[in-house]
């Protein structure tokens, strides 16, 4: 499939005034973006799949270069089409700095995009983007995909009560194949101990080693640069020295 790659992106996240069905609903981005994947974070119900109404919602946008990416963090209202409608939001200009694996966020009748790092490192807090997809989503890989859900649910509750991570948020991606889990941490040490030490993520990790439970994955550092509102009533880029 053809690609187009892509070293700066914004990420937005949104909590609404009220929820919207996750079927049917899409919210569009940064008219100025070269491409948009709008995205929604629903709680898990009974059965655990995601209940079908939510008002966390957002996306990323992906931009040519740093000037289009910076002008659209701070433009108006009518660049971001939803933020009239938030109780909270939080909005971040980011740069890729290391990525491995294989992604899907292909769209009908769009070059699929991909993330590419940058020849230098500019520095700045430490984000990460993770995504994971399937093969075939028929009824057989149910289990699978349930059992990732929960884990991947887990993994949030235990990221949630850390210090180290100051922004988490999960995505199901409206007409994509793959989600994504957005992450701000206050240093690279910081994420990889969360990440890989002892811990409900590694335990996660060392049972997809044991049974797979999805058939591709992606991981992309990146650097946030700078960023308007709060999540969660968190500003990161205040918040990393506090």
């Amino acid at each position: 499939m053809r690609q187009t790659a892509y070293s700066w992106i914004t990420v937005h996240l949104a909590r609404l005034k009220r929820s919207f069905p996750t079927e049917g609903s899409f919210f569009s981005g940064p008219s100025t973006a070269a491409t948009w994947r709008c995205g929604y974070d629903a709680p898990l119900g009974e059965d655990g799949w995601q209940v079908e109404r939510t008002e966390i919602w957002g996306g990323i946008a992906f931009y040519p270069n740093r000037v289009e990416a910076e002008a659209a963090l701070y433009a108006e209202q009518q660049q971001l089409p939803f933020a009239g409608q938030t109780i909270e939001s939080w909005h971040g200009l980011l740069a890729v700095v290391a990525q491995g694996g294989e992604v899907d966020w292909s769209h009908p009748g769009e070059r699929r995009p991909f993330l590419q790092p940058l020849d230098r490192d500019p520095g700045g807090l430490l984000a990460v983007i993770t995504s994971a997809g399937y093969f075939s989503e028929e009824e057989s890989e149910y289990p699978r995909i349930l059992a990732f859900l929960k884990q991947e649910e887990a993994v949030r509750v235990a990221f949630s009560a850390s210090q180290s991570n100051l922004v988490r948020q999960l995505f199901s991606l409206v007409g994509t194949p793959d989600g994504m889990t957005f992450s701000v941490w206050r240093s690279g040490a910081e994420m990889l101990a969360a990440a890989y030490g002892a811990g409900m993520h590694r335990k996660a990790i060392d049972r997809h080693r044991a049974a797979p439970m999805f058939d591709r994955s992606a991981i992309t550092r990146l650097r946030l640069l700078a960023g308007r509102g709060t999540w969660n009533g968190i500003d990161p880029l205040a918040a990393r020295g506090s």
